[in-house]
């Protein structure tokens, strides 16, 4: 039995409501199925932005430096998009915030060349900005940073006909690229990575494999970036036991930023255990010893 006339079964019992009960579930369905169908989704994805997602500016002092991103148009339109900036603060969990809203924010240095521009159909264009920190006593040394986010949008014609053809609710789902623009105001020396909170533990997805997390952390006012990795080596034998590809890191001042290696099934045993982070020109690791029982 099809599920509308199982549903129908359900809400209009024949014997409880009478004869007619069928008939009037029959429109009352009807008219369910037409108010659901009445919605209309429009997705809008047709944009790209090739290579990496964070732009980093170096400043000395004060003065004004260029950026640009690459924005491609894959569709067979034209194409709007807009631009519009935003701050968020990595490590604490939380989400996208109003431009300016942070202390770490570069909002306040970032003019855009325009918030709207067209894409012809199949071709890139590239967005620049302007990044102009002032002479003034209130910009300390230190990482600012902010998103720019890219959206495909419609004109305001082409939105008006498509909201005339759809009869009833409209529902759009946003589509938005964030780029990420980081100003080193004033940098003269790197601050030191370290490791923090190291977490050992069983997978919870039922297989019980082995799992290590670290907190990696910048000790200074400076986001710094490198990678990560793991390694393993069985204290009885002297073999290297496990060893993680690198993992891209990227830590910054406002909170740590974690990561999570999962080792796999390890027999009993002792085994020394290294972190290491390769940032710039400079390494760091952290040695720890680990009893694993049966």
């Amino acid at each position: 039995m099809p599920w509308y006339e199982r549903t129908l079964d359900r809400a209009c019992s024949a014997q409880a409501l009478g004869p007619h009960a069928r008939r009037y579930g029959w429109v009352l369905l009807a008219f369910l199925l037409a108010f659901l169908l009445s919605f209309t989704t429009h997705v809008h994805a047709n944009i790209a932005i090739p290579g990496s997602l964070t732009r980093t500016h170096y400043v000395d002092g004060h003065g004004t430096v260029e950026g640009s991103v690459v924005v491609i148009n894959t569709s067979s339109e034209p194409q709007f998009v807009e631009v519009t900036l935003g701050d968020w603060e990595p490590g604490t969990g939380g989400g996208f915030l109003s431009p300016g809203s942070s202390p770490h924010s570069a909002a306040r240095f970032i003019s855009p060349e325009e918030e709207v521009f067209l894409i012809p159909p199949n071709e890139r264009r590239t967005w620049r900005y302007k990044i102009d920190v002032p002479d003034a006593a209130d910009v300390a040394n230190a990482s600012y940073w902010s998103m720019l986010f890219f959206e495909p949008v419609e004109d305001q014609t082409a939105r008006e006909q498509q909201d005339d053809a759809s009869e009833g609710f409209s529902i759009r789902t946003k589509t938005r690229f964030a780029v990420g623009v980081i100003v080193d105001v004033g940098r003269s020396e790197a601050p030191r990575i370290r490791f923090d909170n190291v977490d050992v533990g069983r997978d919870g997805d039922g297989s019980g494999d082995l799992s290590i997390g670290v907190d990696v952390l910048v000790d200074g006012p400076y986001v710094r970036s490198g990678s990560l990795r793991m390694q393993m080596i069985d204290q009885s034998s002297g073999e290297e036991v496990h060893a993680s590809s690198p993992v891209p890191i990227r830590v910054y001042p406002s909170g740590p930023t974690a990561r999570r290696f999962r080792v796999g099934d390890l027999p009993s045993g002792s085994y020394e255990t290294l972190f290491v982070a390769e940032v710039g020109d400079d390494l760091y690791a952290l040695r720890f010893d680990l009893d694993v029982g049966p």
